[in-house]
C-alpha cells in the first residue's frame, strides 16, 4: 500500500516538509495530514524516541482531539475514528476498521462485500474458490475449502462474493463489457458508459450516479 503522507527534516538548511497525497477523501486527508503534524511537533526529541512511539501518539491524540467531533467527521467514521484514537497505529491502513468506513468516502466509490459480512456458518467464494466461515481469530476467520476441504486463515476485511450470487449469474471482467452494456456489480446495476484507460466510466442505474471502476474488475452481464 502507497504511504498517505510523510514528513521529512532536512538537516543541511533545517527545512522541514509535510505532504499529503491528494488524492485522498477529505476525512482521510485530515487525518493523515494531523498524523504528520505529530511527528513535526516531535521531531526535536526524533533521535531517542520510535517514529510511532509513545510521545507521538500522545501529540497525535491531542491534535485530533479538537476534531473529533459531527463538524468534522460523519458519524459512522468518527465512531470508528475514537476508538482508533486510544492507541493510534503508524498508519490507517493498519486498523482495518478504519480502513473500511472511510473507504466508502472515496471519490466514486462502491459498496464493498467483505468476508466481516459473511455470518458464521455461510459459504463464499474468495480469489474463486468456494470457502464456508467457521470462526473468527481477531481480525481473520477461519474458512473451510469447500473443494479441498482444508481450512485457512482469511483476514476480515477481504473482499469476498456471497457464494449464490456467483452460481446463479455469469461472471466476466468489466473490459469484456461493451460501452453502453448493463452490467452488475457488487449487488447494483450499471451501465458501461465510456472507458478511460485502466479503468472505465459506469451509470448506476438506481442512483443515477458515475462511478469509475476498475477493467479488471470481476462483473455479471445483465441479459435481457
Amino acid at each position: 500500500m502507497s504511504k498517505l503522507g510523510d514528513y521529512r527534516y532536512d538537516p543541511r538548511d533545517r527545512s522541514h516538509t509535510i505532504t499529503v497525497n491528494t488524492d485522498l477523501n477529505p476525512y482521510q486527508f485530515l487525518i493523515t495530514y494531523v498524523h504528520e503534524v505529530a511527528h513535526r511537533v516531535v521531531h526535536r526529541h526524533r533521535s531517542a524516541q520510535k517514529p510511532h512511539g509513545p510521545e507521538w501518539k500522545q501529540k497525535f491524540r491531542e491534535l485530533m482531539l479538537p476534531v473529533l467531533n459531527p463538524d468534522s467527521f460523519p458519524d459512522d467514521v468518527l465512531r470508528v475514528l475514537a476508538r482508533h484514537m486510544k492507541n493510534p497505529k503508524a498508519s490507517t491502513s493498519g486498523d482495518p476498521t478504519l480502513v473500511k468506513v472511510l473507504a466508502k468516502y472515496d471519490e466514486g466509490a462502491v459498496d464493498t462485500f467483505t468476508l466481516e459480512d459473511v455470518p458464521l456458518g455461510e459459504e463464499f467464494v474468495f480469489r474463486k474458490r468456494s470457502f464456508r466461515k467457521l470462526e473468527l481469530k481477531r481480525t481473520r476467520a477461519v474458512c473451510l475449502d469447500l473443494k479441498n476441504r482444508k481450512k485457512y486463515l482469511i483476514p476480515e476485511m477481504a473482499e469476498v462474493k456471497p457464494l449464490g450470487e456467483v452460481t446463479k449469474r455469469e461472471t466476466l471482467l468489466l473490459s469484456g463489457i461493451a460501452v453502453g452494456e448493463a452490467f452488475t456489480f457488487k449487488g447494483r446495476t450499471f451501465k458501461k458508459v465510456e472507458r478511460k484507460r485502466s479503468r472505465s466510466l459506469c451509470l448506476d442505474l438506481e442512483k443515477r450516479t458515475l462511478y469509475s471502476i476498475p477493467e479488471s474488475m470481476e462483473v455479471s452481464q445483465v441479459r435481457d
